[in-house]
């Protein structure tokens, strides 16, 4: 049996991870707050580490280097532009209404990959072989 057991979907799609943005909408205090950002940071980790991991496992070694330059831009570059875009969106609606909203949207975005997409098929394979 393989430890540990494969997830039935990629951990940077499960649905639980976008719970999350929806609960800081609705914390009352900045201690309950810190508490849901200290936990995300902490467990956003281990997700970044599970979704590189899998993406070098499937990419050809020679293309390596453009695929991580792609998804750490995505990770890592368009973060200013979402701060930006969500200031922005500050300035009309609260912000309980921005994380509420927001993760409501990530929450049914998540979904409709599991159903519309081979997403949920997804699972661990053997690293390619060396190029």
């Amino acid at each position: 049996m393989r430890w540990p057991p494969a997830p039935a979907w990629p951990p940077h799609q499960h649905p639980g991870r976008h719970v999350d943005a929806a609960a800081r909408g609705a914390a009352q205090a900045s201690w309950q707050a810190a508490t849901l950002l200290l936990a995300i940071g902490l467990l956003g980790g281990f997700i970044q580490v599970s979704v590189f991991t899998w993406i070098q496992q499937r990419v050809p070694r020679r293309l390596l280097g453009r695929a991580m330059s792609l998804f750490m831009f995505i990770f890592m570059g368009l973060a200013p532009l979402a701060g930006a875009a969500t200031g922005w969106l500050l300035r009309g609606v609260s912000a309980a209404q921005v994380f509420g909203g927001m993760g409501l949207a990530l929450l049914a975005t998540v979904l409709l990959a599991l159903v519309a997409s081979p997403m949920p098929r997804v699972r661990d394979a053997a690293a390619l072989p060396p190029t």
